[in-house]
């Protein structure tokens, strides 16, 4: 581990010294990205100055400085893009609806990535696409006539596969050509651009050369139809450099078969002991990733750095995922103290609890999503924002 990263992991665990009293955390039942469904009314006053006009992206900020303004985008940027370093990807899920109203209220993204679809497969081989019923029409087409550069890509999920399903596919080339048949044919159907493809983190251990020959095929179908492929796949070292299912010798030897990566650098406490506390995604650690992927810089431009929108309430006997509506609401019911973290580059936020406890949230501010908008700059990457319904709407004054 190098010594950068070192040095967060041990700020971590003594935040978690200093947070012990809360008792034992427990890790989320629910998946993080079906948090709350929920949508508070809020009067939305645009505004002509963007954040930085107006003085908001800064390290000491008070609970107002958000609650006043955070539904308040400048309306004269809403077709300018300011980072074009990259392209810009921006998942949007039933779950959090809100997300359909921003793909179409900012013109900011390349690519915008519905998560509707699941790859299923069935006896025999026999492979199926479920949630074809959630494709809404209408609002492709209002999109594509609000931003005619788009894409739409929704992700498609291997999901519910088992390691035999896996297998079998694996040793039948029959079944990887109908698969990829029948995932191209179902967006050709309903005009779609391509896919964002989730099956890595579902891979059973040791299957990564298998499931790279799976990638080429559908990479070489795809072509054919001139479809765009994206490929997910997790960071490459999690909490005190504990790997993960992807590295370096992989990423290469796919890159030549997708036209992006959606990288997932969030998450950072995934792999920590229950009862750590901790920062979502600290930018020094983000760095890194993709410096580990590709430290020759050859293929930057395919690399979409993850950028959540959502965060983590730390408790006592608790962890939450929280949106952004939740995290307005507890800015504005509760006692706020707000601290920026200079090694995690995040805003840290303590909140006094009725039972006289404190309770620490980690969301991103406007600081520290610019932090991390300069970062992917540096880098030379683009952005893949999870998801953009999470999100508070004067965030897209950055991008």
């Amino acid at each position: 581990m190098n010594k950068v990263l070192y040095q967060i992991v041990k700020f971590t665990i003594v935040c978690c010294i200093a947070w012990y009293a809360f008792g034992t955390l427990s890790k989320p039942k629910s998946d993080r990205k079906k948090a709350n469904k929920g949508k508070s009314a809020t009067k939305v006053k645009p505004s002509s100055h963007t954040v930085v006009e107006r003085g908001l992206v800064a390290e000491k900020i008070k609970s107002k400085d958000i609650t006043e303004n955070f539904a308040n985008y400048c309306e004269k940027t809403t077709t300018v893009r300011s980072f074009n370093s990259g392209s810009v990807l921006g998942y949007v899920t039933p779950w959090n609806s809100h997300g359909y109203d921003v793909a179409k209220t900012f013109k900011k993204f390349n690519m915008i990535s519905p998560v509707w679809l699941q790859l299923k497969r069935k006896p025999r081989g026999k492979y199926l696409i479920q949630g074809t019923h959630d494709v809404d029409q209408g609002w492709i087409e209002e999109v594509r006539r609000l931003n005619t550069e788009v894409q739409i890509l929704p992700r498609v999920l291997f999901d519910g596969w088992r390691d035999q399903d896996f297998k079998a596919l694996f040793a039948s080339e029959d079944e990887i050509e109908d698969m990829s048949e029948v995932i191209t044919k179902t967006l050709q159907d309903f005009d779609l651009d391509g896919m964002v493809l989730e099956m890595w983190g579902q891979l059973p251990p040791h299957s990564s050369k298998n499931a790279i020959h799976v990638i080429k095929h559908i990479s070489e179908s795809f072509r054919q139809k001139d479809l765009t492929l994206i490929l997910v796949i997790p960071p490459p070292v999690y909490y005190e450099g504990k790997g993960s299912s992807v590295t370096r010798e992989e990423f290469l030897e796919i890159e030549p078969m997708v036209d992006a990566f959606s990288l997932m650098t969030y998450d950072y406490m995934a792999t920590a002991p229950p009862g750590r506390a901790g920062p979502t995604a600290p930018l020094v650690w983000v760095e890194s990733c993709v410096k580990m992927l590709d430290p020759g810089r050859k293929a930057r431009n395919k690399i979409l750095l993850g950028l959540n929108f959502y965060g983590y309430l730390y408790g006592k006997l608790r962890i939450k995922a929280i949106v952004g509506t939740e995290y307005i609401q507890l800015l504005k019911s509760r006692t706020a103290q707000i601290e920026w973290n200079t090694d995690f580059a995040e805003h840290i936020v303590l909140l006094d609890a009725s039972d006289g406890s404190t309770e620490v949230v980690f969301y991103p501010t406007l600081m520290s999503v610019q932090k991390r908008v300069e970062l992917a700059k540096e880098l030379g990457t683009g952005l893949a924002i999870w998801d953009v319904g999470q999100g508070l709407d004067y965030f897209y004054d950055l991008l």
